[in-house]
């Protein structure tokens, strides 16, 4: 049966041993709880109102805080509040003698805290479980070995009783501890007292020394007013003195800003210059790029038709003998055996070329870089003397072709507008005029 709030409060009123007993037949008429000890089955474990009755205040006190004690009994209506930890200890200790509320909670908690970390002891043989109850005593973590003993039916009575020997004493020690530590704590409030009084001593002296204070703090007050004066005049006698300095460096500022600003002008007008002539040498840089792919090509031309007529020039080069021409009209180059070739224009690095093959050939080679601005009494005077005139007008510029074909007429001369410079072209030109002869008509421009 449940506890009542009127059998709890008679109890702690009484507070003498005696009347436990009449508590606990009230409690539990039958005796119920004290002889399920005896028909526990030894498998399982003991409830908390079925174990020995020397147990119930050690694990009441050391299994449970406070606060855990005092939150079970509020669920019964005991006035916590106003109860002394003594009553609140006493009146859970009671509860541990029958199956009740109380007791129930108080299991149920346990088993709780305990259960996990204490269900491997209860494998334990005796010797065992004691050895392992020393251990944990000298650790001084033996709470959950002191609740599975006494839940632990197995457990022989023997080793119970040394299991509550060891918490007994230990809690006897306990309160001899509490006494000498209450005689230290008597001892610190006298000593507390002696300096109390000091401090009122001290307190009393340091109102004098306040009072000093004060004084000083008010001749203070005075020198620090009489100081602000001055911190005033002073600081207008600095700044005037900074207005000074400041109009000074304005002006020297003023002249530096003039100077940069002067600085700036030349620097921005030396950019733009550099600029400009980096836009120029971009250009030039583009414009050389193109002519130097192109004199690329053109050399790769250069050599391919140097190749393609190197046979015709190894054979016209056999004509001409050591002692003098022996050709005869069944000679390639009969006729160019007694000819002056004139090329006008064309690529200044091709004169050698030119140059080789026509002598090798057997004639007589002249040259013109095709540059009229100087002039055209040059260009005239070798058309004069060539018989055979030969002009690449890819080369050449329209003013100098014109001319070209205009002293060709005035001179009654052969030229040959050639459509490129290479090699190729002028050997078929010098070949075709030397097999098939050139045109009678004077003036006249193959092509």
């Amino acid at each position: 049966m449940d506890f009542q709030k009127n059998d709890i409060l008679g109890l702690l009123n009484l507070g003498v041993k005696d009347r436990v007993q009449d508590l606990r037949q009230s409690i539990d008429p039958s005796g119920s709880g004290v002889s399920s000890l005896l028909e526990k089955d030894s498998e399982g474990r003991l409830k908390f109102w079925e174990v020995e009755t020397c147990f119930t205040c050690p694990i009441v006190g050391m299994c449970l805080t406070v606060s855990e004690q005092k939150r079970i009994l509020k669920k019964t209506d005991f006035p916590t509040k106003k109860a002394s930890l003594y009553e609140i200890h006493e009146a859970l200790v009671v509860c541990g003698d029958s199956d009740n509320k109380a007791s129930r909670r108080i299991d149920a908690l346990l088993e709780r805290k305990f259960m996990k970390t204490a269900a491997p002891l209860f494998a334990l043989d005796d010797n065992a479980f004691m050895d392992h109850f020393k251990t944990a005593f000298e650790s001084g973590d033996y709470l959950e070995t002191l609740w599975a003993a006494a839940v632990n039916p197995k457990l022989p009575l023997e080793s119970k009783r040394k299991v509550f020997g060891e918490i007994h004493m230990t809690m006897h020690f306990g309160g001899e501890e509490r006494r000498k530590m209450k005689q230290k704590v008597h001892r610190l409030n006298a000593v507390i007292e002696k300096m109390t009084q000091e401090m009122r001593a001290g307190r009393d002296h340091r109102r004098e020394l306040q009072r000093r204070n004060d004084e000083t703090a008010r001749e203070l007050l005075r020198l620090k007013h009489e100081n602000e004066s001055l911190k005033i005049e002073n600081r207008k006698m600095k700044e005037a003195l900074q207005d000074q300095r400041r109009r000074s460096e304005i002006a020297e500022l003023e002249r530096k800003k003039r100077e940069l600003e002067d600085s700036l002008s030349l620097v921005t007008d030396a950019y733009a210059d550099a600029r400009a002539q980096l836009h120029d040498l971009n250009e030039k840089r583009e414009q050389l790029s193109v002519e130097l792919k192109l004199q690329k090509k053109m050399t790769d031309q250069v050599r391919e038709e140097a190749g393609k007529v190197i046979g015709h020039v190894i054979a016209l080069s056999q004509c001409a003998g050591n002692d003098g021409c022996e050709c005869d009209e069944s000679c390639p180059a009969f006729d160019l055996c007694r000819k002056r070739i004139l090329i006008v224009g064309g690529i200044s690095r091709m004169e050698s070329i030119y140059r080789e093959f026509i002598e090798n050939s057997g004639g007589t080679f002249d040259y013109h870089d095709g540059y009229v601005k100087r002039g055209v009494k040059p260009l005239e005077e070798r058309m004069k003397r060539a018989d055979m005139v030969l002009c690449p007008v890819n080369c050449n510029s329209h003013a100098a072709c014109a001319v070209v074909k205009r002293l060709g007429k005035k001179h009654k001369k052969n030229v040959h507008m050639l459509h490129n410079y290479s090699l190729s072209t002028v050997s078929q030109v010098i070949r075709d005029a030397t097999v098939y002869g050139e045109e009678s008509a004077a003036g006249t421009f193959g092509f």
